[in-house]
């Protein structure tokens, strides 16, 4: 380890030292599996993103013919 002090007390180094690499293999596999499960749900999260947004947009422009429409039954004369 570089950079690091070591302490070695009572013989206890290579009890530490399969304690850390189970721990850092237990992370690693947890850290691979969220990596594995985001990297799936991205494509879909995309998607659904998009089909929201489209939808947002066809609402707006079925709104805005609806408006267009009313005015036009409006009778705009003036006397």
């Amino acid at each position: 380890m570089n950079g690091q002090k070591v302490v070695k007390v009572f013989c206890h180094e290579q009890a530490s030292l399969e304690e850390f690499n189970k721990m850092n293999e237990e992370l690693f596999e947890s850290a691979n599996n969220a990596n594995t499960f985001a990297n799936i749900l991205m494509p879909i999260n995309a998607q659904l993103v998009i089909s929201v947004m489209y939808s947002v947009r066809w609402q707006a422009v079925s709104l805005h013919c609806r408006a267009l429409q009313d005015l036009r039954l409006v009778n705009w004369s003036v006397s």
